[in-house]
């Protein structure tokens, strides 16, 4: 029996399952094995019980295997191989009769630690993973996006009043701080930017942003597609703790805004142009950024 490469993607959302799948991805490649992947259609009950908008529902989002995984899969559990959980991905002595499983997520402070030298690879196998649907979409829905905003809500907490931002996880990022980066951005171009919004929140919760001249809110209901075109955005203007938002980063070229008060770790190895806030990226706009609205 030859070893056996799986990604069991976790009970999560798009960003989280692909940081499983990227990893899995660079194993196999230097392996020169084939990938099995198995979670993407994976239903979530919380979003439903929770009436979230975004049901983090991804069937019909990638391309099916081949044969049945699943079938393949229990055929393996059950046989008498042993399993290498979460291998080191620069290796490359792969022993026979054994089943190499990725399932864990990273840590927020390192997301990207272990792939993002990777970068270009992940990016050219993440598009070929794509259903015909969904690069259908991606055309149909593509427009010239000045700025991206990402605004996580979902099951985020809200942050408690006086609370301190920085002292919080799993916490939505200020609405005002959106609307701030926002309202910055028009003052250094003397003109108000073409900006969208993507965002698991419904209108009514984001209606004070929504107000602001020139903004709309993406009406698209494939998740894999909103993260593309949030990535295709000349701006990109992240929520905290999102690894949705982190995918979108490390899939663009674009400069990314990132909340000043959180530990961000290393999305890419290059057009890294800022650290933080849109305070050290108000010169970058003056001085260098090619930007033309």
């Amino acid at each position: 029996m030859n070893s056996l490469f799986i990604a069991r993607l976790p009970r999560a959302g798009l960003g989280n399952k692909l940081f499983v799948w990227a990893r899995a991805l660079v194993f196999a490649k230097k392996n020169n094995l084939p990938l099995y992947i198995i979670g993407f259609k994976r239903i979530h009950i919380g979003p439903f019980l929770r009436r979230e908008k975004a049901k983090r529902f991804y069937f019909g989002q990638f391309k099916r295997n081949s044969f049945s995984l699943k079938m393949m899969y229990l055929q393996h559990m059950l046989a008498n191989t042993s399993i290498v959980a979460e291998p080191d991905i620069e290796s490359t002595a792969v022993q026979t009769n054994s089943r190499y499983l990725f399932n864990q997520i990273p840590s927020c402070k390192n997301y990207f630690e272990s792939i993002w030298s990777y970068r270009l690879m992940i990016k050219e196998a993440f598009f070929e993973i794509l259903s015909e649907k969904v690069k259908e979409q991606v055309n149909q829905n593509y427009s010239n996006i000045e700025v991206g905003i990402h605004i996580r809500m979902g099951d985020f907490k809200t942050l408690p009043t006086g609370a301190d931002f920085k002292l919080f996880g799993a916490t939505r990022t200020p609405l005002n701080y959106f609307i701030d980066c926002v309202q910055k951005i028009t003052g250094l171009l003397k003109v108000s930017p073409k900006a969208t919004i993507f965002s698991d929140g419904y209108k009514e919760e984001l209606e004070e942003i929504l107000n602001l001249e020139n903004i709309t809110l993406s009406e698209c209901s494939i998740d894999v597609v909103d993260l593309i075109n949030l990535s295709r955005s000349k701006i990109i203007i992240t929520s905290d703790h999102s690894s949705f938002s982190e995918w979108a980063g490390f899939l663009s070229e674009s400069p990314i805004i990132r909340h000043p008060e959180h530990m961000h770790s290393k999305i890419r190895s290059s057009y890294e142009y800022f650290k933080g806030s849109i305070d050290s990226f108000e010169d970058y706009i003056k001085n260098s950024f090619p930007i033309s609205f």
